[in-house]
């Protein structure tokens, strides 16, 4: 089961609307397995795949909020999120709301809503239900919802982006053009290519210098599983900003 839905990928890299059937699920795999789990080592990689309960980090935490939340302003897969506590844990309040711990959900802010102390903290971010209760819950982030996904998301991108611009075909390769679109310059499109590219470096840096953080801090289930000696030459040259460009330029 791969990492990461071919939706996330649009909403967590592409913002914008988008057709997912455009993203195949071996595109999704093949970066994880070049990206992923190159930076995670193996034997974490596979764990946090089997176990990705074993990797919730933190409740999320309001107390920080002074404003009291009003309802309505965000919207959990979908449907509006009555209230929340100013607390350290928050607690979410939505009717009914058949949720289960563990079941990952996205907060989105009302269309038309202007930014808010809650949707900086909370909006356009996926979470895991956590101490549910008949209309209440709790919100946990998680290594695969923080750190892998958005990482992953722009890896994802960077490895198609020149798959949207042409059709292959039994006449030939084609480029694709759209409606009312202005088709960009060959050097526009590179560096379009290259910011994804650098975005998703910059997350893949966050990402394994979080999971060492918890290396030395003797986290079990890190430290039993990651091994920095079998970190190859490319999952070291992920991370390595110096070489980006030279990577990032031969597309």
């Amino acid at each position: 089961m791969a990492l990461i839905s071919r939706q996330e990928i649009i909403m967590i890299a592409i913002k914008r609307n988008f057709d997912y059937h455009l993203i195949n699920f071996q595109d999704i795999n093949a970066a994880e397995f070049n990206y992923i789990k190159e930076i995670l080592t193996e034997d974490l990689y596979n764990n946090v795949i089997d176990n990705p309960d074993d990797y919730l980090i933190d409740s999320v935490d309001t107390s920080g909020i002074v404003k009291s939340y009003i309802s309505g302003d965000l919207s959990v897969n979908g449907t509006a999120i009555t209230s929340i506590t100013i607390a350290d844990p928050a607690v979410f309040t939505l009717n009914s709301h058949g949720f289960e711990n563990e079941q990952e959900v996205r907060i989105e802010k009302k269309d038309g809503k202007n930014d808010s102390a809650w949707s900086d903290l909370l909006a356009d971010q996926v979470f895991v239900i956590s101490d549910k209760a008949a209309n209440t819950f709790q919100l946990k982030t998680s290594l695969q919802t923080k750190y892998i996904k958005p990482c992953l998301a722009y890896f994802v991108v960077y490895d198609i982006f020149n798959q949207l611009f042409v059709e292959l075909s039994e006449r030939g390769v084609y480029n694709l053009t759209a409606n009312n679109a202005q088709v960009v310059s060959n050097q526009t499109r590179t560096e379009a290519r290259n910011d994804y590219y650098r975005q998703a470096q910059s997350l893949a840096r966050i990402l394994k210098k979080y999971v060492e953080d918890q290396v030395e801090d003797e986290v079990a289930v890190y430290q039993d599983y990651y091994d920095s000696t079998k970190l190859s030459v490319v999952s070291s040259h992920l991370v390595d900003y110096a070489g980006e460009s030279k990577r990032s330029n031969h597309i």
